[in-house]
């Protein structure tokens, strides 16, 4: 397992958790996928939360040296 990737996800499902998410999980898909080591999944109660949530992440993730590549599914929340 890769330690910084265990790191990151740590922090993002920590992040989540300060916004109140539900439902996290995370998915260890690495030997399946070239795309991605983990998916994190998680939600809220309702748009404006997992907007909220979402918006966390990207800021704080931002400001600590991970840039976002890549967002779908925003405007639906």
């Amino acid at each position: 397992m890769n330690e910084a990737a265990e790191k990151l996800v740590n922090r993002i499902t920590c992040l989540a958790a300060e916004k109140k998410a539900v439902d996290t999980v995370v998915l260890e898909i690495g030997k399946v996928s070239l795309i991605a080591d983990y998916f994190v999944i998680t939600g809220g109660n309702n748009r404006i939360q997992v907007q909220a949530i979402a918006d966390h992440i990207t800021e704080t993730l931002k400001k600590e040296g991970y840039p976002l590549l890549h967002k779908e599914g925003y405007a639906e929340g």
